[in-house]
């Protein structure tokens, strides 16, 4: 089955997680870094999820799941150890049409939770579909040996730049030149070397060169 990938913006949206294990945990850190809002069910949770209520991070309830839990939800997720209950809230979700991650059982998804590799601003997520997480840990273990923490400041850099041409350089296919020859550049060697102000620099000049007519690269000078 082919999924279509899609990068989830949970920004003070609600999200349902129904367990309360340390798989529940981990999935809860990671929808709070996005910036959702997350409903706990569970009948009992691990200490750190009763930290989190407690500072009011997240709001939980105590008891078994109702189909009122789904209201205002936006995402759901299932992280327990029972098929039964597993089943019953995927159903409910699928009434509402709601997208319905259940841990462990892809057969009952309709969204499926990849392997992640984080640089700042860069996500790189990989899925086999659900047919192998091992496979994606593997493959995590390899892009993230390649891509480094230099492309998390390039993503930053870049952003920055890019609110600045937009206002400065109004033909889009002279800006995605640009783009081009900033990504194609010494620019990430340099970071790699921690060289960020030499970065800057070279970045700065073929900017300019675009600015004044003329998108062609240029090398920065080594020392």
């Amino acid at each position: 089955m082919m999924y279509y990938p899609v990068f989830l913006d949970l920004r003070d949206r609600w999200v349902l997680v129904v367990g309360g294990g340390r798989v529940a945990e981990r999935k809860v850190r990671h929808l709070l870094a996005a910036g959702a809002r997350v409903r706990i069910v569970s009948r009992e949770v691990v200490p750190t999820l009763q930290d989190l209520a407690r500072s009011e991070r997240v709001t939980l309830r105590l008891g078994e799941f109702e189909e009122t839990d789904l209201d205002d939800v936006w995402f759901v997720i299932g992280a327990t150890d029972d098929p039964a209950l597993h089943q019953r809230l995927a159903e409910a979700a699928r009434i509402r049409h709601l997208f319905c991650l259940i841990v462990d059982e892809p057969a009952r998804c309709t969204a499926i939770s990849p392997a992640v590799v984080v640089r700042g601003d860069v996500q790189i997520a990989i899925s086999t579909g659900g047919s192998s997480p091992a496979l994606a840990r593997h493959l995590k273990r390899k892009i993230s040996r390649v891509i480094g923490p230099e492309y998390a400041v390039m993503a930053a850099l870049l952003g920055r730049w890019r609110k600045i041409l937009k206002e400065k350089l109004p033909d889009s296919a002279r800006r995605a030149a640009v783009f081009r020859h900033l990504v194609s550049s010494d620019l990430l060697e340099l970071l790699r070397a921690g060289r960020r102000q030499e970065a800057e620099e070279h970045a700065r000049r073929l900017i300019e060169q675009a600015l004044a007519g003329s998108a062609a690269p240029c090398r920065p000078e080594r020392g």
